[in-house]
């Protein structure tokens, strides 16, 4: 199942059309000196590694996007993006994604700005700590599950469910005690995800950038 934090239903498709109906989008070879702030992601799972990549100028502005031609291109791992467009396979926002299978121990980000201007930044997948989940219990009709692994500092964790009802797809925000993820008694697809953030190193000054680093696992409950 290829996502980052959650799969694509109807609801998610008309969340998406509002936000591309809100958004803008700039080519990079109008911009000039404009400094780009570069957004990145990459998403862990057993079934492997996604990486993703947004830029917008001058600071983080997830409603506006900028289309890397000209002189800029970026590379991931050693392969160009050149693809543009959102992932319908995925709610997220990032308009480059480039799969890369299991097994890999880091990803590079390589952004060619402008000639004899390269900015890399690279995240070890190991810099952020797996886990699985358990068997879900029920009590008078509150289920919960819980996630089990080693607590790691400076990382959060978050949950969300989805279902369909006749036709009808819903997702909500779960709240997560500790280890624990309280269900109640809503039924359907379980993702619970461990993130954190790491700034770039390499810039295009004055603007800065991000990775964000997740490890995801995903539950049917019935």
């Amino acid at each position: 199942m290829k996502r980052l934090s959650t799969i694509w239903n109807i609801c998610s498709i008309m969340l998406l059309g509002a936000w591309m109906a809100s958004c803008s989008q700039d080519d990079s070879e109008d911009l000039g000196d404009t400094p780009f702030y570069q957004d990145y992601a990459v998403s862990i799972s057993e079934e492997g590694v996604t990486a993703y990549a947004h830029f917008s100028k001058d600071k983080e502005d997830v409603l506006n996007s900028i289309k890397l031609d000209g002189e800029q291109s970026l590379w991931i791992n050693g392969s160009e993006l050149t693809e543009y467009g959102i992932d319908l396979n995925n709610t997220n926002t990032y308009p480059y994604h480039l799969d890369l299978g299991k097994g890999i121990k880091s990803v590079e980000f390589k952004f060619i700005r402008k000639k004899n201007m390269t900015l890399t930044n690279t995240v070890k997948t190991s810099d952020i700590k797996g886990f699985h989940l358990g068997e879900e219990t029920t009590l008078d009709g509150n289920t919960e599950i819980a996630w089990i692994g080693e607590d790691q500092e400076n990382t959060s964790i978050s949950a969300m469910i989805e279902w369909e009802d006749g036709g009808v797809y819903s997702s909500q925000t779960l709240e997560v005690i500790g280890n624990i993820v309280k269900l109640g008694d809503l039924k359907g697809m379980l993702t619970v995800t461990r993130s954190k953030t790491i700034n770039t190193i390499e810039n295009d000054s004055p603007a800065g950038g991000k990775i964000v680093l997740s490890y995801f696992c995903t539950k049917e409950i019935k």
